[in-house]
């Protein structure tokens, strides 16, 4: 079945940006302390599954109860698709309907996969930055991802100190400040910010400063749809 669906109007004015770190531990960890762990439909149908391929090695091949046992475990593989595809849709939309700009890593899932395939099979990661795009823009919001290569990771999100530990490090303390943070929370803040630069040096987003906040003491980011020339990255909104 194919549905054609009109996407809403680009958003003038962004109020809010979130970045979203993905990792073995959790699915998703945003900027904004949002935690998703994973529901692991794989592992939890495991023995199961192992049942029916154990009772399959069992039947003749071509039997009627080969055929009934192989049709057993194609719908139990159906079933466990069907639990992850449900899955990401649901983080997807809440991530979609949490800001207006999100942030993600361009990850490269198939050299993941070489060094950990069950994770990342697990966590459907690929699927879940797919389905963000399109529903991030069908509600007028902004995608973006940063570079593969730019350093997430290890780096403290208070005075962006980088710091090298190995991957069973989950929370670590800076050197610099002090302050005691958990790894994935970091990178998701550090993704954030480099995903901010990025699109105010490409032009596509411009620091504004509303007429509700002229007066105010606390200043929140809002930033407008606009391109720009260097030097004007802070305006104020019409």
């Amino acid at each position: 079945l194919t549905q054609e669906v009109e996407c809403k109007a680009a958003k003038q004015l962004l109020s809010s940006i979130v970045g979203y770190d993905i990792n073995s531990q959790h699915t998703v960890v945003g900027s904004n302390g949002w935690y998703v762990k994973n529901p692991k439909a794989f592992k939890g149908s495991s023995i199961k599954l192992k049942q029916i391929q154990v009772q399959l090695s069992r039947r003749k091949k071509g039997s009627s109860r080969w055929h009934k046992a192989k049709n057993r475990l194609n719908k139990l593989h159906v079933k466990i698709s069907r639990q992850r595809l449900a899955f990401a849709h649901e983080v997807s939309c809440t991530i979609a309907k949490a800001s207006d700009i999100v942030v993600f890593e361009d990850l490269h899932v198939k050299g993941m996969q070489q060094f950990n395939g069950a994770m990342v099979n697990e966590n459907v990661m690929g699927m879940i930055t797919s389905l963000t795009k399109y529903k991030v823009e069908l509600n007028g919001g902004i995608y973006h991802e940063i570079g593969r290569f730019v350093k997430s990771s290890g780096i403290c999100c208070e005075c962006q100190r980088i710091h090298k530990f190995d991957l069973n490090t989950r929370s670590f303390t800076c050197d610099n400040c002090g302050t005691v943070q958990c790894r994935d929370y970091s990178a998701a803040v550090c993704v954030a910010i480099t995903g901010e630069k990025d699109l105010m040096v490409a032009g596509i987003v411009a620091r504004v400063i509303p007429k509700f906040q002229k007066k105010s003491s606390i200043k929140t980011k809002v930033f407008e749809l606009s391109t720009f020339d260097v030097g004007t990255e802070k305006k104020e909104a019409a």
